[in-house]
């Protein structure tokens, strides 16, 4: 099997800039963190056949607020965190497997409506684990215990 031409590779929350002001007070570099491994990511992408983001378009941070994707991948089909809109994507395009990159590891490229979690139920899940992010203040190791639960790490 060849996870870059025939899976769906799916780059969670690739917003910027961050949208909420609270993970902003707790790591105020967090964007700058953010363009480092979206650096990884947009040089993977020419290889895969495949390529969707899923970031919500709006949040509720104390109000509401418009979400912005980075630029470099706004492009890209968002299936804005629907596992309807996963599922729609996969049977359009035959497709049985998914890879997860982006932001943040651990966190919503498992607990997202269309993560890890969720598609694993239906779907053979991977997850990049050098094209994720990890959110500051968490290890790799505890993340990755999570991750192992639903999807093979690669």
């Amino acid at each position: 099997m060849n996870l870059e031409r025939d899976a769906l590779w799916i780059i969670m929350d690739p917003w910027k800039p961050t949208p909420y002001s609270e993970d902003l007070l707790e790591c105020p570099n967090l964007d700058d963190i953010h363009e480092v491994v979206m650096g990884k990511i947009l040089d993977y992408i020419p290889r895969l056949n495949h390529v969707c983001v899923s970031c919500p378009t709006f949040i509720y941070d104390p109000t509401f607020k418009k979400v912005h994707l980075h630029p470099s991948v706004e492009h890209l089909h968002n299936l804005k965190n629907s596992f309807h809109r996963l599922f729609k994507y996969m049977n359009h395009h035959n497709l049985s497997n998914i890879v997860y990159c982006g932001f943040h590891y651990g966190d919503c490229v498992l607990g997202s409506a269309d993560g890890a979690v969720a598609a694993s139920k239906h779907y053979q899940v991977y997850v990049k684990r050098d094209l994720c992010g990890l959110y500051p203040t968490e290890s790799w190791e505890e993340e990755d215990k999570k991750t192992k639960i639903y999807a093979e790490i690669i």
